[in-house]
């Protein structure tokens, strides 16, 4: 019996710091002659890796989701400032139809079933407080997925409170960013493999892409009389993240392996990018391409020796859940 060797690709949320993981895409391609997505088995992301992955899957190319940041930065981020700080404590900062207009332009009317790859995508309930995950039609219990537009899916996984309003899904859920419960996805990935898909664990290989990594310093919060509130609240939002995507990378490497998890990314100073500093771009494009050429002699072996076996979605959802038939 052949053994196939399975591939996951995740990529981390982190607002416009998506352009790391973009440019270090971007790099591979140019190398490999083609598409990364005709690498890999699976894609998963959240908040904007939720966009890259999608944009993959329905047939981008790294180079033109950079090519959509940089039209996006300046149009949506378009006040970056102490205001807009103020702004988020009694609103949202941003409007998101900028967001939207160059999504439809990008994706138009495409949906789930499109992608030529199989997708997870995340985002939250605000009204039950559930994740949600969105599927490509790879399995009959998830296949009226495959009826959502790729561009609904884009605007919910990215709805990041405090800087963009929820995303009404058609059903009327309020949804908002995938990556309050799973900043970053590789271990949703890995259960997605294992546990839905039925891949054999010691044939998965996972790729991890982050969208840098700021340094901790936990400071004055090592000394027992700096622990009230005051001390704690500035940071325990970044702790929080960091120990979450830390967890999910634990776990990860506990259900396949670490040499079969490979983690992409950059520990930086505290404050050097924003997820919402378009100004950004050219240093984190510039980072992206030089730990790609770092890795790339190494990931080459392991990951794009060869394309992923081609993916074609294997079940129609007809009106409801009840109703889902195989593919032809």
């Amino acid at each position: 019996m052949e053994i196939v060797e399975r591939r996951i690709l995740s990529i981390d949320g982190g607002g416009f710091k998506g352009v790391y993981p973009t440019a270090f895409l971007a790099f591979i391609e140019d190398q490999i002659g083609r598409s990364v997505a005709d690498y890999f088995d699976l894609i998963v992301g959240s908040s904007t890796g939720g966009i890259v992955a999608l944009s993959l899957g329905l047939g981008m190319s790294a180079r033109e989701i950079l090519e959509m940041y940089e039209e996006l930065g300046p149009k949506l981020f378009d006040h970056h400032s102490v205001l807009g700080t103020f702004k988020r404590i009694t609103g949202t900062e941003y409007n998101p139809k900028p967001l939207e207009d160059i999504l439809r332009t990008r994706f138009g009317d495409k949906t789930l079933k499109d992608s030529k790859n199989r997708l997870v995508i995340t985002s939250l309930d605000l009204q039950t407080a559930e994740p949600v995950r969105f599927r490509t039609p790879h399995h009959p219990d998830y296949a009226c997925d495959s009826k959502i537009k790729a561009v609904d899916v884009a605007l919910a996984t990215t709805a990041a409170p405090t800087y963009l309003p929820p995303h009404i899904s058609e059903t009327g859920s309020h949804l908002v960013d995938g990556g309050l419960w799973a900043a970053n996805p590789v271990e949703l990935g890995v259960v997605e493999a294992i546990g839905i898909l039925n891949w054999p664990r010691e044939h998965i290989r996972a790729l991890s892409l982050g969208c840098t990594d700021e340094l901790w310093e936990p400071g004055k919060l090592e000394d027992p009389s700096h622990q009230g509130m005051k001390d704690w609240f500035p940071r325990i939002f970044g702790l929080r993240t960091k120990a979450d995507s830390a967890g999910a990378l634990q776990n990860a490497s506990i259900l396949l392996r670490p040499e079969n998890v490979i983690r992409i990314d950059q520990v930086v100073s505290q404050d050097r990018f924003e997820i919402d500093r378009a100004s950004d771009l050219p240093e984190l494009r510039t980072l992206g391409l030089d730990i790609a050429r770092e890795n790339f002699p190494h990931l080459r072996r392991v990951f794009f020796e060869h394309p992923a076996e081609r993916y074609e979605p294997l079940y129609i959802c007809q009106n409801s859940p009840e109703e889902v038939i195989p593919s032809p």
